[in-house]
């Protein structure tokens, strides 16, 4: 298993993988950067992976810029030394699986394959990597002396797409032309993906060997695994929303109906916020008016964090607005998988023809559509039961 980000790195892409991992339920060696600076890492977060994780190898280097050739070159490298040196010992891989974010992941994976054909290499995709949230294409030259040997290797495989130049358009092209098997977590996702591949011998291959595979949800025990005390009030309906408010999610449009309601249903209701700058969105609350019925709390250690969907009455979770930037919604909030887990309901929020849009049971609304947003937080405040 190759996955720069891995526990206890506190972040999402690490988090899929150990929860991948745990649904496998079979041995495996991880290849892993520490953890990036700039974020507390979550040591509980190392129980997600089981019990068949060995060999942990955490490789020196705390930067975690996404557009860095150089980095990934350097974790690449001194992977590829260690791998080697495990193997020396005596260790043995029946196949090898990366995940991005970040690409560093699967560039290591492709230089071991590159060296072991007969391994199979399972690759997945957490995002896009050419395209942005925002339907822009990432740029960042890859050059060295790594980058020149992989497009060699491409060369001889017959695929010299355009643009492999550039970082994102080498290593989705090194993806296509050597994983054996590549994982994206939604159709939307395939298919946007493999649509802007140029070379189409290249795009068949890729179409041939992809399948779709939903994030993995925790194991039941993971759950109760680390009891928190929330203090929350049983006569009220509690409703948890967890998450970043930048870029293509904001704060307001989360809360807009929340304005609407009268003083009889805010005072039976608390949206509960988990978010990593709390100080800036309870300015942003107190400012809309919601004092009183909007919480706001920091962020919380992944295993508190699953406790917490236990205790709430309801889960929200919002769509990107991607549409109008990618023709189709790309993105599956992986959030998604942990309350579904939880046995609380889940109120999403969807943009038309998403992912999400897709999954059953949940309840939803549109994106954007206030009114319909409304309608169901007063059904929700009417139809409560207290605890």
């Amino acid at each position: 298993m190759i996955s720069y980000l891995f526990p206890p790195a506190a972040e999402t892409s690490g988090l899929v993988v150990a929860k991948r991992i745990h649904s496998w339920g079979l041995p495996v060696d991880v290849i892993a950067n520490e953890a990036p600076a700039g974020r507390e890492p979550d040591p509980g977060a190392v129980t997600v992976a089981g019990p068949t994780v060995g060999h942990v190898v955490r490789l020196k280097g705390r930067r975690n810029k996404l557009a860095d050739w150089q980095n990934v070159e350097r974790f690449a490298s001194r992977g590829l030394r260690k791998i080697r040196a495990l193997e020396a010992e005596g260790r043995r891989y029946g196949s090898v699986y990366s995940r991005s974010m970040m690409p560093s992941s699967h560039v290591l994976a492709a230089l071991y394959k590159l060296e072991h054909r007969e391994v199979p290499w399972i690759a997945e995709f957490s995002d896009p990597l050419v395209l942005d949230t925002r339907g822009d294409r990432r740029r960042a030259p890859a050059e060295g002396e790594i980058a020149d040997r992989l497009r060699a290797a491409l060369r001889e495989a017959g695929v010299e797409p355009p643009g492999v130049d550039e970082m994102f358009e080498l290593v989705e092209a090194l993806v296509y032309a050597f994983a054996d098997e590549i994982v994206f977590t939604n159709e939307n996702q395939r298919d946007l993906m493999l649509g802007l591949v140029p070379h189409e011998e290249l795009r068949a291959r890729a179409a041939r060997h992809a399948i779709v595979a939903a994030h993995p949800a925790p194991a039941p025990e993971l759950y109760v695994a680390t009891p928190v005390s929330t203090g929350f009030d049983g006569d009220v309906v509690n409703i948890g929303y967890f998450g970043v408010f930048y870029g293509v999610r904001s704060a307001a449009a989360l809360l807009a109906p929340w304005t609407r309601l009268d003083a009889g249903e805010r005072a039976s209701v608390r949206l509960h916020l988990y978010v990593p700058k709390p100080d800036a969105v309870r300015e942003q609350v107190s400012a809309m008016g919601l004092g009183d019925c909007v919480e706001v709390h920091p962020f919380v250690p992944y295993l508190e964090f699953l406790n917490i969907t236990t205790q709430l009455d309801w889960l929200v979770v919002a769509d990107s607005a991607a549409r109008d930037h990618h023709g189709a919604n790309p993105y599956l909030p992986s959030k998604l998988s942990d309350y579904l887990g939880s046995g609380t309901p889940v109120w999403g929020i969807v943009e038309e023809g998403s992912p999400m849009d897709r999954i059953r049971g949940l309840t939803t609304t549109p994106l954007g559509d206030d009114e319909a947003a409304l309608a169901l937080l007063r059904r929700i405040v009417r139809d409560h039961v207290p605890r």
